[in-house]
C-alpha cells in the first residue's frame, strides 16, 4: 500500500489518509503507556518484558515510566522517615 506517490500535482485524498493514520498511531501510543502505567505499578513486569509484550524498546518504557512518575504528587509520610 502507497500512501503517498510522488507527483507535481497536489492529492487531497492523500491527505485524509495520512492524517487517519496518525489519529490512529497516536491512539496505539496512549493505550500502549496506559497498559505500561499499569503493569508496572501492578508489579506485572519489568521495563524489557513490558517492551517485548508491547513490541517497544525498553527504553521508551522507561522514559514513559519517568514521564508518569513527574506528575504523581509528592507522598507524605507521618514521622521522621528519610
Amino acid at each position: 500500500m502507497v500512501l503517498l506517490e510522488v507527483s507535481s500535482g497536489f492529492d487531497v485524498n492523500n491527505v485524509g489518509v495520512i492524517s487517519v493514520l496518525a489519529i490512529t498511531t497516536n491512539q496505539e501510543i496512549v493505550a500502549k503507556k496506559a497498559l505500561c502505567i499499569l503493569w508496572y505499578v501492578v508489579g506485572e513486569g519489568s521495563y524489557r518484558m513490558i517492551g517485548k509484550l508491547l513490541q517497544i524498546k525498553h527504553t521508551l518504557v522507561y522514559r514513559w515510566m519517568c514521564e508518569f512518575s513527574k506528575h504523581l504528587p509528592e507522598s507524605q509520610f507521618l514521622g521522621d522517615v528519610k
